[in-house]
């Protein structure tokens, strides 16, 4: 995808995208794996990924994050977070997208976040912005493989739940996000502006 063509997937999207890294009390997280905190959205949308860390890794602090953006989803720009240095690995598409009326190529497809600290009896929580392809089922899950990296210790949430599987059997599954169609109640998807007042680290 050309810098025009980036340029008028920005102007669709109609915000600027970007990324922040908060640190919540560890009673808010009420699971004890990552998980997203919209795990519904509806395909060609702006989505707003918010992946939740619950801990770090063994009693260590949390000092790296990376995610694996999914196949599905297209991150218009590298994200920015303050107190933290960020780095976007871009590369081809194996097969080109349809993303808000675009045919997207190339995109980054793993964002990496270091130079910070959660601590590890805190909630971390990282957000960046992107776009869900158009034309996506019912039903269809994109999964955000999450590792965090605790000094020379690491946590990895990059299991994918299989067919008959129950998500309480798996040790660390990947934050993961459904797409519905709009005849479902959508109650849960962030396609609209987003609050970030939340323990924001600026």
């Amino acid at each position: 995808m050309n810098d025009r063509k980036f340029s008028r997937a920005r102007s669709v999207a109609g915000v600027a995208l970007s990324a922040l890294i908060v640190a919540t009390f560890a009673a808010e997280g009420a699971r004890g794996h990552a998980y997203l905190e919209a795990e519904e959205t509806m395909a060609g949308t702006l989505y707003e990924a918010i992946i939740n860390l619950p801990h770090g890794c063994d009693g260590l602090p949390t000092d790296t994050i990376a995610v694996k953006i999914p196949d599905n989803m297209v991150v218009v720009q590298p994200p920015a977070a303050d107190g933290w240095t960020v780095s976007a690995k871009k590369a081809r598409f194996d097969q080109p997208k349809s993303v808000a009326g675009e045919t997207v190529t190339e995109g980054f497809v793993q964002l990496r976040w270091s130079g910070g600290s959660i601590p590890d009896d805190e909630v971390g929580q990282v957000r960046f912005q992107g776009l869900i392809v158009d034309g996506l089922k019912s039903g269809t899950k994109l999964h955000f493989m999450t590792v965090q990296y605790c000094q020379d210790k690491s946590q990895r949430w990059i299991e994918i739940q299989q067919p008959g599987q129950e998500l309480s059997d798996m040790e660390a599954p990947a934050p993961f996000l459904t797409i519905i169609d709009e005849t479902m109640s959508a109650g849960t998807a962030t396609t609209d502006k987003v609050d970030h007042s939340k323990h924001s680290m600026h």
